[in-house]
């Protein structure tokens, strides 16, 4: 038995407070569940598919659309409340409240390499489209979004070569005074 989730509120807000967790959780019982047993978690908590779908109900396998939903608002309410960060990790099939470091450098540095394979992929299908399809106006068009993709992935390698060099070297990082 399915149950439809409603996002709209929360796709309206950019962030989420304790009052708007507390009103989507009056809506949705099932986050309220999840909310409650994680919430005052430590950073390296896992929580394991199988235990998320005792607390919620919600079988990943035939309601899959509502998993997504309750997890993404929980992931969410753990971020802006806690300001810890949930990620999947296949190794426990379940999710892993990362440290700070997971944060900073592994997480961040995959979120930069995938912006940036998109951004080059999304680059080399412009130049994909046949000339004979284009006009003059969406020629020049194309090559200036190819162009500016390539620049945007440019600039992401750039600056994960630059925390890379942090990481390693930690006094080049910049003064702040």
């Amino acid at each position: 038995m399915s149950t439809e989730i409603k996002m709209t509120s929360v796709r309206q807000q950019k962030e989420l407070t304790r009052e708007s967790i507390t009103e989507l959780e009056s809506q949705i019982p099932k986050l309220k569940l999840l909310n409650d047993m994680t919430m005052d978690k430590p950073r390296g908590y896992t929580i394991e598919k199988k235990q998320i779908e005792a607390i919620t109900g919600i079988d990943p396998e035939h309601d899959d659309k509502d998993w997504k939903k309750i997890v993404s608002l929980w992931k969410r309410a753990i971020l802006w409340i806690r300001g810890i960060d949930v990620a999947y990790s296949h190794k426990i099939s379940g999710y892993k409240f990362l440290s700070v470091d997971q944060h900073l450098t592994v997480e961040m540095d995959k979120r930069m390499a995938s912006a940036e394979k998109k951004l080059r992929k999304e680059a080399h299908k412009l130049l994909l489209i046949r000339d004979d399809d284009l006009n003059d106006h969406q020629r020049q068009l194309r090559l200036h979004l190819a162009n500016q993709a390539n620049d945007s992935a440019g600039k992401i390698n750039s600056q994960r070569s630059m925390v890379l060099t942090w990481k390693k070297r930690p006094e080049t990082l910049p003064r702040i005074s």
